[in-house]
């Protein structure tokens, strides 16, 4: 008898797995459906010089900040004050508002996943849009830094997080968010590689000065020597870090202190494997299935 009630429950367990699991896939494809109908955000707006597109938690302020402070040496303007708040975005910002400095080239910054429409060449041929540079970092990285600045407001233990939320309500990045970005871009870039440059953070970290460069020539601009120079006073943390806006709430840079406390379980790992084995599509030139944060069993 005890043997058949396991049995039983062992069998409650499995459906009620793969319900889970069936509703999770019903709420992610939902979401990629509505983003593939409504998201435009490339032909909204198309009267900008290029964009950059970048993953939550991924370098944003500090590739932008570099590009903006070697723009500004270029075209012999002021670098934004800040590295952060509304003043850093001063030559590279949201393509919503208007540029302080009207002659100089205008790229619009966000963090959009758009229409898989835009992965058609014929599409682009009869509609074309500025270049686009994305950036991207290893999604177990970008993650851990993701739950560190907001660990407060997710207010979840971090193995709740990894979990993540399908709908996308819960979370303002997760596992569900960086899957749905790697596969959009890496399909956009895989059709059109001519419109679509992908920067990785770590090529970012190991050699600044060419990531400017790549980006810049993508967008058709030209960075001289000088101007590459002067954005390497930032390209470490402390730099980056110095510039932030002491007014600006938004924890930009974590401590590292505070990521160091924090690891995956190794059920969690299980779990990010099992994500990306079903899910994802493209890596972006990862090795996604094998992390050096695992650890040892």
């Amino acid at each position: 008898m005890p043997s058949d009630a396991a049995s039983v429950r062992e069998d409650i367990d499995i459906a009620a797995w793969r319900s889970a699991t069936f509703r999770d896939k019903i709420q992610f494809n939902t979401k990629i459906l509505r983003a593939d109908l409504a998201n435009f955000f490339l032909y909204q707006f198309r009267c900008v010089d290029g964009f950059l597109i970048t993953g939550k938690n991924s370098g944003t302020h500090w590739l932008k900040f570099m590009l903006s402070c070697a723009i500004a040496h270029e075209f012999g303007v002021s670098p934004p004050r800040f590295s952060s708040g509304v003043e850093a975005n001063a030559i590279i910002g949201h393509p919503s508002r208007p540029p302080m400095y009207a002659a100089l080239p205008r790229i619009g910054s966000a963090h959009t996943i758009p229409s898989k429409a835009f992965a058609w060449r014929w599409l682009n041929r009869l509609a074309p849009h500025p270049p686009v540079v994305v950036l991207v970092r290893d999604i177990r990285s970008a993650m851990l830094s993701n739950y560190v600045k907001w660990k407060d407001s997710y207010n979840v233990p971090l193995s709740d997080y990894v979990r993540g939320d399908p709908s996308g309500k819960r979370f303002i990045a997760d596992i569900w968010w960086y899957i749905h970005f790697f596969n959009r871009w890496g399909t956009i870039q895989q059709k059109r590689p001519e419109n679509v440059l992908i920067l990785r953070y770590e090529d970012l970290l190991q050699d600044p000065a060419t990531a400017l460069s790549l980006a810049a020539r993508h967008w058709g601009l030209h960075l001289s020597p000088p101007a590459i120079d002067a954005a390497m006073p930032y390209a470490s943390r402390k730099g980056i870090a110095e510039k932030l806006d002491p007014a600006f709430g938004e924890t930009v840079i974590p401590a590292p202190s505070a990521k160091r406390m924090l690891g995956f379980a190794n059920a969690d790992h299980d779990f990010i494997d099992d994500m990306f084995a079903k899910h994802l599509r493209h890596s972006l030139g990862y090795d996604l299935r094998t992390s050096s944060f695992r650890v040892s069993r």
